[in-house]
């Protein structure tokens, strides 16, 4: 019974340490910095169809990042890049013109080719059919 009373109390003693330092800032809870976005096989036709796809928040914070796909080759052609100029607010997220093939910030008008140049882009690979996103900062 005291084990089970003392097991409690360190439990309890660690929860409210883990607390303090997290509300410091000097805990940085990660997860992942590679993210699996998808099957190719199913991710290429999915943005032939409705344009690029939407990956809200995938690192935790508030990074958006869209995945593209260009050409029709589902093996080549994926790009992932911020949704956004550095610096702009999430309401200034850039959103496909389909009719255009381009996206547009919503607060300058400025306009960005279907691969993204201009914004912030991160590596894509392919590992056995599944993309990678790497979102490590440099």
């Amino acid at each position: 019974m005291l084990l089970g009373v003392t097991g409690v109390v360190i439990g309890l003693v660690v929860l409210g340490g883990l607390a303090v330092l997290s509300s410091r800032g000097t805990v940085k809870l990660q997860g992942d910095p590679v993210f699996d976005a998808g099957r190719t096989d199913s991710q290429a036709p999915a943005i032939a169809r409705d344009g690029p796809i939407l990956l809200g928040d995938v690192a935790g914070g508030d990074r958006d990042v869209y995945l593209q796909h260009l050409g029709t080759d589902e093996h080549r052609g994926w790009v992932a890049f911020d949704t956004r100029p550095p610096g702009a607010s999430r309401d200034c997220a850039v959103h496909w013109v389909p009719e255009d093939e381009a996206f547009e910030d919503p607060c300058t008008g400025d306009r960005y080719p279907p691969n993204g140049e201009g914004l912030r882009q991160y590596p894509v690979t392919i590992d056995d059919g599944r993309l990678r996103v790497d979102l490590r900062r440099e």
